[in-house]
């Protein structure tokens, strides 16, 4: 069992929840009139550029499309994390940013561009590492929300911006889960819990895979939550002891059941075909200092395998 992040008995007293609340939502306040100030003021005085095709030829519509392509999030493989470390993988090849160098460009493009980092963090699931040290890539600092340097900045909008969050889980624990979403502001429709291979009890001696569905039960998710996707991985030589853990799970659906604070719960509604969706990638087959392992393939890669189950309000 993994003990609870550092920080939890900070969040764990009141006094210091409601003066840190008081703060932010003043800070949040003082940077929403300076936003406000900033935007009238360029509306008032920018240069329309009708002399360039891109606004003088090209209709809003068309304009957006470009934008949203250019202002996205995607790795930044100058500073590559890695092959070997626990946490290089798809999509995770390098610290994940943003693009926002379209913004600073000029007034015009700014103030046709400033909304779409928001609409980004409401349409793309936001990374966090719920893992020790070594398991979560280095500018991930803690086990908290705040783990991330520009998560500290966030303003209150964006957090409730954050209707999907993806956790790599390092230990499914009532402790590991619960304290993380003590930050009141965290406030998700969906969680994508992503269990990797290293992730699993014992993996190391090929331990019989499960989940303890007493934590499951115990565990309690905010209220706003009403889709919990589960993105289990192992290698694919051991990928039928994934299937019949998949198969338990919904054999037994009333003892795998999330629950929320509300005490509402969230299942597994489509028994017949559970896993929504798989897929496979390869990877390292040593970690960290190379060490490896007998049941891995000689070689450098092996192939690891992704299967995905869902979990819904039951509304019935």
């Amino acid at each position: 069992m993994l003990p609870r992040f550092s920080r939890l008995a900070v969040y764990e007293n009141p006094e210091v929840d409601k003066m840190a609340g008081v703060a932010m939502g003043v800070a949040t306040a003082w940077l929403l009139h300076n936003l406000e100030l900033l935007q009238k003021s360029a509306e008032k005085d920018h240069h329309p550029q009708t002399q360039s095709p891109l606004f003088g030829k090209l209709p809003a519509e068309i304009r957006n499309e470009i934008f949203a392509l250019t202002v996205t999030e995607d790795e930044d493989l100058s500073k590559p994390y890695g092959r070997q470390t626990y946490y290089w993988r798809p999509e995770f090849r390098g610290p994940r940013r943003f693009n926002v160098a379209l913004l600073r460009t000029c007034k015009r493009i700014w103030l046709e561009t400033r909304p779409l980092p928001h609409k980004l963090l409401r349409n793309l699931p936001w990374a966090f590492f719920l893992a020790e040290e070594n398991r979560r890539p280095p500018e991930y600092r803690d086990k908290g929300p705040r783990q991330l340097e520009r998560a500290q900045k966030f303003l209150t909008t964006q957090w409730q911006a954050l209707e999907t969050i993806q956790i790599f889980l390092q230990g499914l624990t009532k402790g590991n889960i619960e304290g993380f979403f003590r930050e009141p502001l965290l406030q998700p429709s969906t969680i994508i819990f992503t269990i990797r291979y290293t992730d699993w009890l014992y993996w190391e001696s090929q331990y019989r895979l499960g989940l303890d569905s007493r934590q499951m039960r115990w565990t309690r998710l905010p209220d706003t939550v009403t889709k919990v996707v589960m993105e289990f991985e192992i290698i694919q030589s051991r990928e039928q002891e994934l299937n019949n853990l998949i198969a338990e799970l919904t054999r037994l659906e009333e003892r795998y059941r999330w629950y929320r604070r509300d005490r509402k719960s969230l299942r597994i509604l489509n028994s017949k075909k559970p896993c929504v969706k798989e897929w496979t990638w390869d990877g390292p087959t040593n970690y960290g200092d190379g060490r490896t392992w007998q049941h891995h393939p000689s070689g450098y890669k092996m192939t690891y395998v992704v299967k995905v189950v869902e979990w819904e309000r039951d509304e019935a």
